[in-house]
């Protein structure tokens, strides 16, 4: 599955990433610690559905992780919360 979106909230060190258009080809640039591996493993978490884990829920705050996704073949945005 090729994701045409992403939008991470609550995951690791995103409080909102908002939407995020990917294309084929995507580039990360950013300082350390600034999230770039956060958001390939989420990316990971939602193309492989890997296991989840209650330590990525982001510190301070009162909801869970969402992961909000659009996928290029189908055109369907869709959401998973942990």
């Amino acid at each position: 599955m090729q994701l045409a979106t992403l939008r991470i909230t609550n995951y690791m060190s995103f409080a909102d990433s908002g939407s995020v258009a990917l294309g084929q080809v995507n580039v990360l640039i950013g300082r350390n610690n600034s999230g770039k591996s956060a958001f390939l493993h989420a990316a990971h978490l939602i193309q492989h559905e890997a296991p989840r884990s209650p330590g990525e829920v982001r510190i301070g705050s009162d909801g869970g992780c969402a992961i909000t996704y659009g996928c290029g073949s189908c055109g369907v945005m869709q959401r998973e919360a942990f």
